[in-house]
């Protein structure tokens, strides 16, 4: 049994009591991060590098021999760790390569290195989202993954990451996902109405009217990535 279930299901027992411990849950918290940081790279890379993955599901091997699917991983930490890796590719960003679309150029690769590489990571996380909903063959399945990452979509709000949540939103919206027309009728209301409520948010009527207003409403000691 892999790893991450093992301690899932010592949690769940009274034995989960271990954890109080707090040089044992130090240890458990680095895992979880070392492991959903480690997710999170190899999807990506993998996509890049255009690798075959398994047909079923979102799976990856660790340096433990971990195997685990997108939804074993707790949404505020893969939350966190898309935070934070974009923020490491937003602050390398130079100020001019937002200048004379230098992105769009024939010489972008010399004009915005920086600003082209956090573009491509963004598409590629949002091909790794609709890539890894689509490898779910039954409707049940379907359904779980379409509201995890609609889950993810809110925390990722409520950090004031737009930028990813941009990218997995109109992942959402691609006809790949779309036609999955079974599952979207038996998604839960709340996801529904959750995913309505973020797409008004992100709505770019009135030159993107809400979003601005969202942005001028976070406190100048909140950090965000627009």
């Amino acid at each position: 049994m892999a790893i991450l279930s093992i301690i899932k299901e010592w949690l769940k027992t009274d034995y989960g009591r271990d954890f109080e411990d707090e040089k044992l849950n130090t240890l458990l918290c680095q895992f979880k991060v070392e492991h959903v940081h480690d997710y999170l790279h190899q999807q990506i890379d993998a996509l890049a590098k255009k690798d075959k993955v398994n047909a079923n599901k979102s799976v990856v091997s660790g340096s433990y021999g971990l195997h685990i699917s997108v939804l074993e991983i707790d949404p505020v930490e893969l939350a966190k760790q898309l935070t934070l890796e974009e923020w490491n590719l937003l602050s390398k960003v130079r100020r001019d390569e937002f200048l004379n679309s230098n992105w769009t150029r024939k010489n972008k690769e010399q004009l915005a290195p920086n600003l082209l590489e956090l573009i491509n990571h963004g598409n590629m996380v949002t091909a790794w989202m609709v890539t890894t909903i689509l490898r779910h063959t039954s409707v049940k399945s379907t359904v779980e993954v379409l509201s995890y990452f609609i889950n993810l979509i809110e925390i990722l709000e409520h950090m004031h990451n737009y930028n990813v949540l941009m990218h997995l939103l109109s992942g959402l919206f691609k006809y790949q996902i779309q036609k999955l027309k079974k599952a979207w009728e038996l998604l839960p209301k709340k996801d529904k109405d959750t995913l309505d409520e973020i797409s008004l948010l992100m709505d770019n009527s009135q030159h993107y009217k809400n979003y601005h207003e969202a942005l001028h409403n976070i406190p100048d000691h909140v950090p965000c990535i627009p």
